[in-house]
């Protein structure tokens, strides 16, 4: 973490509290305390600003002081995951340079110096009675009884949604598979079953154009082949039965392919789920993410950062994310990113062909539920179809002509 980095953070944390009083609130009682922060002259603003809220309130701090506020300070809205993850880590690394320039300054006082900076070690961690924990579990899984909630299932892709114990809330869930081998397609026929399910989605699409997405997503609703877009007559067939994309389609959004950055998709989330209350949220594909600064890291990094920074959407957004990512022959299924990375996600799926030349999908990592599992998948990359059959019994060769057993409840 670069020092260019930190500061930038600390000042995105500064300025957001210094606009908006409700997150000067949330981040106060997330443990951060400005009078803490290095004794320079780039951090005396946030000083005084403290010194002032504190000694009268918000209101008044932004009234004597009369900072003109940047431009891009809400280029990146801060969740309390985030600063959870990261303020102490931001915070520690402009205290250790500071606290190098004042023992370079003053060598004669290290010691104090030093145990003045460990005393400024803060925490944001919250912490609960076993007492208030088995509450507040009664009161959420009551409601969740209520509402039939327990578990967010998708039709068509039920036993997939069982074994990651649903695509619930605050949840990562990562599927990866080979260059060209149907990531998209994928994720459209998990959103378009999602939609069918009666939940609300957005797909960050960061790979197609609007137009092409929108081809790719009819393909697969009425089975079409790619010749049948060359002459009108689709119209008939997609307005023959408009349930779906009528129906349902108005709570289903697509972006417009343009690569976005961490920053762009935590704040296009928030936007989206605010007025239009989203459920699932589809990220195709982690490579496609851009970096919010100038980042050398290498990709391995970027990817674990990524996912860290989707799993704090999650969780502050009350989503599940799906994020879509690349493995090479290699990697086993893995994302190109090291074990590290794919900590925060509940489950890594690898969608891809067997030795006995079935598609299906292979449990890399399962925090709610079982790994030893492998679904068999029907996908006919013609009409860009695919959906789940049964589970495959490994102890049985289940290899047929069309490498799967027809699902009678879905093909007829």
């Amino acid at each position: 973490m670069s020092d260019s980095k930190s500061k930038y953070f600390l000042k995105q944390i500064f300025w957001q509290s210094y606009a908006d009083e409700n997150f000067y609130q949330i981040v106060k009682k997330l443990g951060v305390n400005f009078s803490s922060w290095p004794d320079t002259n780039e951090y005396l603003i946030c000083k005084n600003f403290e010194k002032l809220a504190l000694e009268k309130n918000h209101a008044v701090a932004v009234f004597q002081l009369d900072l003109e506020i940047p431009e891009d300070v809400f280029k990146s809205i801060l969740t309390e995951e985030e600063i959870k993850i990261f303020y102490s880590e931001h915070l520690l690394k402009v205290l250790a340079l500071d606290l190098a320039n004042k023992i370079k300054s003053n060598p004669e006082n290290t010691s104090e110096l030093c145990e003045e900076f460990l005393n400024k070690k803060v925490s944001t961690a919250s912490f609960f009675s076993i007492t208030e924990s088995v509450e507040k579990f009664v009161l959420e899984n009551e409601e969740k009884i209520k509402n039939d909630s327990q578990k967010v299932i998708i039709k068509g892709f039920e036993i997939l949604s069982e074994t990651i114990s649903g695509f619930n809330v605050g949840r990562v869930t990562i599927i990866t598979a080979h260059s060209g081998f149907g990531k998209s397609n994928l994720a459209l026929n998990i959103l378009k079953n999602a939609m069918k399910s009666g939940l609300r989605s957005i797909f960050i699409n960061m790979e197609m154009e609007l137009f092409d997405i929108t081809k790719r997503f009819l393909q697969s609703e009425y089975s079409m082949r790619q010749s049948e877009f060359e002459r009108s007559e689709y119209i008939s067939k997609i307005t023959k039965n408009t349930d779906s994309w009528m129906l349902y389609g108005q709570n289903t959004y697509f972006t417009n392919g343009s690569s976005l950055s961490l920053s762009e998709i935590q704040s296009l989330v928030i936007e989206v789920k605010r007025k239009q209350g989203i459920d699932l949220v589809f990220v195709d594909y982690d490579q496609k993410v851009l970096s919010d600064v100038d980042d050398d890291s290498e990709e391995w990094k970027f990817i674990q950062k990524t996912v860290e920074r989707l799993e704090a959407i999650a969780k502050r957004e009350k989503v599940h994310v799906i994020l879509f990512s690349q493995t090479d022959e290699d990697k086993g299924g893995m994302p190109r990113a090291s074990k590290r990375a794919i900590q925060p996600a509940s489950s890594v799926i690898y969608f891809h062909k067997d030795q006995n030349e079935n598609i299906i999908f292979d449990f890399i990592k399962n925090r709610f539920g079982p790994t030893n599992i492998k679904i068999l998948v029907h996908y006919d990359p013609t009409t860009s179809f695919i959906v789940e059959d049964k589970v495959l019994d490994q102890s049985i060769p289940q290899k047929t002509s069309t490498g799967f057993k027809r699902r009678t409840d879905v093909f007829g």
